[in-house]
């Protein structure tokens, strides 16, 4: 079995929504490099720029899901989705599963 190993330095996060401060907080107090980009995406966009990122973060309740089945399966490096809201319906998380993803 193989350890993945990364330097904290290494690990990007995309907050696609503002999540809570205290959570901001605690990945700058670690070290992760922190991208905001809250205006809405489409799926094309997203298909575009989350294969950079080990952590997504949303936190608007949406009515269809935002992180689609091909947009999740572009996203290479991505090892963590964090959800800050009462809804998981934004995120595929049969594929996030099925991905070895962390929701």
């Amino acid at each position: 079995m193989s350890t993945l190993s990364l330097n904290s330095k290494e690990i990007r996060v995309l907050l696609l929504d503002p999540i809570p401060s205290a959570a901001k907080a605690a990945f700058q107090d670690i070290n992760f490099k922190i991208d905001e980009c809250f205006e809405e995406q489409t799926e094309g966009s997203l298909l575009k720029m989350i294969g950079d990122y080990q952590i997504v973060c949303v936190s608007k309740e949406r009515d269809e899901v935002y992180l689609t089945e091909d947009v999740l399966r572009s996203a290479h490096r991505l090892l963590a989705i964090g959800m800050f809201s009462r809804s998981t319906q934004q995120v595929d998380l049969a594929t996030a599963q099925t991905m070895g993803v962390s929701a």
